[in-house]
């Protein structure tokens, strides 16, 4: 399940009294989640919790000391229901990686999904990892490699696997620094 902290109301907490004084609470299948299998988890707009399960997403927030819980899945416009990773991009929308589908947007200004023109032809497998950068997006896969997408008028991707003679199949996390360098962790256990 997913699992929160809800502070204290005397506004003392603390990494020493909070588990004396706050509470740790879980919110599951049985109370609304789409899934008990959680892959990711991302901070939307208004402070909602978007959470990746392997039954769409679930939107959780905690109103009024009530849990509210919303899902979304490919009835809702998302292109599968398995879904592995969420990341923020700077103007507040959600990125969606997929286990079969490859990526979707979450556009908070229109409510609504929108899949890449690009991205209708996926062919690089299951999205084990993103990072979202201002122009490009950073795609760890499961069995291609890592995928440079390039968010431009002309957008592009430009893949980096075996097939270009990098020794990884699978990329297992992406994160980029605060000097412009991507660090990624590969299937060969070794950092790039």
């Amino acid at each position: 399940g997913l699992y929160y902290f809800l502070p204290s109301n005397d506004g003392n907490s603390t990494s020493e009294n909070i588990i004396l004084s706050d509470r740790l609470y879980n919110i599951n299948a049985d109370e609304g989640l789409s899934s008990n299998d959680l892959y990711d988890i991302a901070v939307g707009k208004m402070g909602k919790i978007w959470v990746a399960t392997d039954g769409g997403i679930s939107i959780c927030s905690i109103e009024e000391g009530k849990k509210q819980i919303e899902r979304k899945d490919m009835t809702d416009g998302l292109p599968d229901n398995l879904i592995q990773q969420i990341e923020t991009d700077k103007k507040g929308n959600l990125w969606i990686g997929t286990h079969d589908k490859g990526l979707c947007v979450y556009q908070f200004d229109k409510q609504q999904f929108h899949i890449p023109a690009i991205m209708q032809d996926w062919t690089w497998g299951s999205v084990k990892s993103l990072e979202v950068l201002e122009e490009e997006i950073w795609i760890g896969t499961q069995q291609n490699g890592l995928i440079q997408y390039v968010l431009q008028a002309n957008e592009y991707f430009r893949s980096y696997n075996r097939a270009q003679s990098y020794e990884f199949g699978a990329t297992n996390s992406v994160l980029a620094d605060s000097e412009g360098n991507v660090w990624f962790t590969g299937n060969s256990n070794t950092l790039h």
